[in-house]
């Protein structure tokens, strides 16, 4: 089985200080300036803004089109994630399309943005540091923060009977200097391959990504052979531990 993750935005409506994307995220309508290696003193003002690209350009249409040439729900999941997918624009149909397609997948999420039930993709919400219980929920994670009262809210989960994971902190997220080894599991999961909120295709999120290797370009996926490569890949070793029963079996987790 093969894995491909979605960063359908790159925006967020919390700021939580241990999130390891958070210096990527930006307001849901931002653009980036135009290219400073280009020669842009003769362009007008409207010109000029024609040469931004936006930060959160994935649109359902190009999307499923993409997959359905190259990626068949047979071999691949797909994990949807963020910043927080619950402000992509069209993730109420975009999970019933991907669910009518027979994908299976994931949805990980903070819970406080509606996101729509189905049979096929989970909705995991984390249960974030000073926030409020998730709102939108199949499953919920918890991180055992040590700022956090984390103990409280799996007590919380047993007493309501809601299913829960707790995963460790990494302290990297917050400081750079550590990153727990207890995450750092053999995986089942073969193939990788990952797309941002723009649109650009790479073997793995943390790649630098070629602007023309893109999903409206039509371009080819990037498939990083991930029992070769990473082994023990800590973000596929999260996406492992919140698979139904049935997957975990096909790919060897059980």
């Amino acid at each position: 089985m093969n894995l491909l993750t979605i960063n359908i935005v790159s925006s967020c409506n919390k700021s939580c200080y241990y999130c390891p994307t958070k210096r990527w995220h930006n307001d849901i309508d931002y653009k980036f300036p135009f290219l400073n290696d280009k020669d842009t003193s003769n362009l007008t003002e409207e010109q000029k803004e024609q040469t931004r690209k936006k930060l959160n350009a994935l649109t359902n249409d190009s999307l499923l089109k993409w997959l359905d040439s190259y990626l068949g729900p047979k071999e691949w999941l797909i994990e949807i994630t963020g910043g927080e997918p619950g402000l992509y624009p069209e993730v109420q149909t975009l999970i019933t399309e991907l669910n009518n397609r027979n994908y299976f997948g994931l949805v990980k999420t903070n819970g406080s943005l509606p996101i729509p039930k189905s049979n096929n993709f989970k909705i995991i919400s984390c249960w974030h540091y000073e926030s409020d219980f998730p709102e939108y929920f199949d499953e919920v994670i918890i991180i055992r923060n040590p700022q956090d009262d984390w103990h409280k809210k799996l007590e919380y989960c047993k007493e309501n009977n809601i299913i829960f994971h707790t995963t460790l902190f990494d302290e990297w997220y917050a400081t750079g200097k550590y990153i727990n080894p207890e995450r750092c599991k053999l995986n089942h999961i073969i193939n990788y391959c990952h797309i941002n909120s723009m649109g650009q295709i790479s073997g793995c999120s943390r790649e630098i990504v070629n602007e023309e290797r893109n999903i409206f370009n039509m371009s080819r996926p990037i498939i990083k052979n991930v029992s070769k490569e990473c082994p023990k890949c800590k973000n596929i070793n999260d996406v492992e531990m919140f698979l139904p029963d049935t997957i975990k079996l096909k790919i060897g987790v059980l």
